[in-house]
């Protein structure tokens, strides 16, 4: 190991440090490196240390020889390796270090995870569309309102009035019920403005997984889908509302459950993560994972725009309603899919008290397993 980095101080930097950073010795192995760049390489800061830079990272550029990667601070594109043998897309900073404008002692590398800077991006960019339709969305609702509640009114009366007579009957029945649908949808066309305010107070995610499960369980006996509960015993309560938090992860399991028509199994997991973002960290994690069709490229992109959707019948409000929810809490909500095979929803909520991160590993929106 380079004496250029054996300084008590470089740890404390690194520590202090939010953004990616690898200090290299002079053949281009990793001496150190901040929190940020571990997440990066999905790996713990102890299996990074000691490998050669080219190990992680595709560098798709020669070195300049003289035993040196570089001789002047270079900016590059390239493919991380991570742990699990998945990948990514960063971009590198590399900057070479001189003691007295000799040769490069060693080399600091900033590393940025392109794929999850794009996620970030496309957030904001979703929340600004959000903030205007939600506006759009108010005055359509306060103008559908009133006429609708006028028809719905005057079928339920024309209702009585023609009682069961055959061939007329059916046609009011059709009327009220497509007035209740368009309720539905003016209903979530406020919730989608504006969302109600969480009240929150110490919550047991536990105890809101297990009241689902019980409001879906002939929904799953009827799939033939198994559920595999993996939960960590003694899990912080988190910051929330209990009867919001019903709300999202019910219509996460009914996802679920939509996805898998053929059976299989459902597995939700419970656990203390570093979650990244905004969500102060460590923070009560629950994964849902289900293995059913799967969420395609171009559709897993868009899960959480308003009024898309790929179910026939469906409003293409639930996901995004849910977004807006988990944000109101000072959460995440991300998902990740192998189309044909398996979908991830990830939740994260701040916890009431301080906890250990676990093991679990933070997921990105849009990110894909490889």
């Amino acid at each position: 190991m380079t004496q250029l980095w054996e300084n008590p101080f470089i740890d404390v930097f690194l520590d202090a440090v939010s953004d990616g950073v690898i200090l290299l010795n002079e053949s281009g192995v990793v001496v150190c490196l901040s929190d940020r760049a571990a997440e990066v390489f999905r790996m713990p800061p102890g299996e990074v240390r000691g490998r050669a830079l080219p190990e992680l990272v595709d560098l798709r550029r020669e070195p300049d020889g003289g035993g040196a990667i570089w001789t002047e601070p270079v900016n590059l594109k390239a493919t991380c390796r991570q742990g699990g043998g998945l990948q990514t897309e960063v971009e590198l900073h590399i900057h070479p270090v001189r003691v007295r404008q000799g040769p490069p002692r060693g080399y600091v590398a900033l590393i940025e995870d392109l794929e999850e800077k794009r996620g970030a991006e496309e957030h904001v960019r979703r929340m600004d569309r959000l903030a205007s339709l939600g506006q759009i969305s108010a005055g359509i609702a306060h103008e559908i309102r009133n006429p609708l509640a006028g028809i719905q009114t005057s079928a339920e009366v024309l209702a009585e009035r023609v009682g069961r007579e055959q061939g007329r009957r059916e046609f009011v029945d059709v009327i009220l019920e497509e007035v209740r649908r368009l309720n539905r949808t003016v209903e979530g066309l406020v919730g989608l403005a504006r969302p109600p305010s969480p009240k929150l107070a110490p919550c047991d995610i536990h105890r809101v997984i297990a009241s689902v499960l019980a409001l879906v369980s002939k929904q799953l006996e009827n799939g033939g889908i198994r559920v595999l509960n993996r939960f960590e015993p003694g899990l912080a309560r988190v910051e929330a509302d209990a009867d919001q938090m019903v709300q999202v992860v019910l219509n996460i399991v009914l996802n679920s459950i939509q996805a898998m028509d053929r059976g299989g199994t459902l597995e939700i997991v419970t656990g203390v993560r570093c979650s990244g973002g905004d969500v102060p960290e460590p923070c009560v994690g629950v994964d849902v994972i289900d293995t059913g069709c799967g969420i395609p490229g171009e559709a897993l992109d868009r899960v959480f725009d308003p009024f898309y959707t790929t179910k026939p019948g469906g409003m293409g409000m639930g996901l995004c309603v849910c977004q807006r929810i988990v944000e109101a809490h000072g959460g995440r909500l991300t998902i990740e899919s192998r189309p044909g095979e398996s979908t991830r929803v990830s939740l994260d909520l701040r916890a009431v008290r301080s906890v250990k991160p676990g093991t679990v590993r933070r997921t990105t929106v849009g990110s894909r397993q490889q």
